[in-house]
């Protein structure tokens, strides 16, 4: 078998392989993004208000209460009574698409058999919040 060394092959081959250095080179040289800072218990408060409203909800039905974690921090547990046919899943998804722009992930557990849903605001490993969305 004959290779062929044909110049626009060459030159097409030289093209692909600057792309791909340079494609390497920027994902590693991106500095990392910074994450806005984090929000107060009255800016995730007010959020979830809003996805409430938006889902048709009551935001009257939004209790705080706050769970002290050491002697230096506390963080809010809002605590909503959804109707049965609410769908905790569909919200949580819901909120989680809101809050990732901001640098928290949702997880989130389902505890049964009252199957109230715990969705917790988590930053660098901490907990800030805690939704807890209880059928009533």
């Amino acid at each position: 078998m004959k290779i062929s060394w044909n110049p626009r092959h060459i030159r097409l081959g030289l093209l692909i392989g600057a792309s791909l250095a340079l494609g390497a080179a920027h994902i590693v040289a991106r500095p990392p993004t910074v994450p806005p800072e984090p929000m107060n218990p009255s800016q995730i408060r007010q959020t979830l208000i809003t996805e409430l409203r938006a889902e048709g909800l009551d935001s009257t039905d939004v209790r705080t209460r706050w769970v002290e974690v050491d002697s230096t921090f506390r963080r809010p547990e809002f605590r909503v009574a959804v109707p049965d046919s609410f769908s905790s899943t569909k919200f949580h998804i819901q909120w989680d698409q809101t809050v990732k722009p901001l640098g928290y992930e949702s997880p989130a557990r389902v505890h049964f058999p009252d199957e109230v849903m715990h969705i917790h605001m988590v930053r660098v490993g901490t907990i800030h919040a805690t939704i807890r969305l209880i059928p009533s």
